[in-house]
């Protein structure tokens, strides 16, 4: 079991230091994440990437001091690089990641908040040119900070990185591994 399984379970399990505190806490919050995200496909020994610009929506409810449930969507657009036939080729395109799972929060009254995450769902890489592709399910883990600002609104970075599994065409069709990084910068309103 991972250190982030422990983490969650014991979330879960302990009961709140301050259990006024976390009672008047939001325990709903909306996040708007904005930054960068890259994308990877590594087929017979070549490599057809998409980088660009990224947005992320997350809804997260509270399911303890620790413990959030979070759903979301990532959307990114940008440049696909691709090596066709020896040439590289630089085209539009974009990336649709729907998403759901965990984050664990660090807690205290403190105004930074730590949190860790691990969300699956899944991803679609689609450039406009229909030369080559990448679909599959997708685990994403990373973590970030948090400042909050008032009670309700708190500004912050995260980063994570995604391992997907699915089925490409670049050249050829084939399954396999795609990978991915994301850095950004975000807003919560929580409620």
């Amino acid at each position: 079991m991972g250190p982030l399984a422990i983490a969650a379970l014991l979330a879960t399990v302990t009961p709140p230091a301050n259990a006024d505190a976390v009672a008047s806490a939001p325990a709903r919050e909306l996040s708007v994440m904005v930054g960068s995200g890259l994308y990877a496909i590594p087929d017979h020994g070549s490599l057809s990437m998409l980088w660009g610009p990224k947005v992320t929506v997350e809804y997260g409810a509270a399911r303890g001091e620790h413990l959030w449930i979070d759903f979301g969507i990532g959307l990114t657009g940008g440049a696909c690089m691709a090596d066709f036939d020896g040439g590289c080729v630089l085209v539009s395109g974009a990336a649709f990641e729907p998403f759901g799972g965990i984050k664990v929060k660090t807690g205290g009254g403190g105004r930074w908040v730590a949190y860790a995450k691990l969300v699956a769902g899944a991803v679609l890489l689609e450039p406009d040119r229909q030369s080559w592709y990448g679909r599959g399910v997708s685990l994403r883990q990373g973590g970030g900070f948090r400042y909050m600002a008032t009670r309700n609104v708190a500004v912050g970075f995260e980063l994570t990185g995604l391992v997907a599994f699915g089925e490409f065409y670049v050249g050829t069709p084939g399954t396999g591994e795609i990978t991915g990084l994301d850095a950004g910068f975000g807003l919560d309103a929580r409620f």
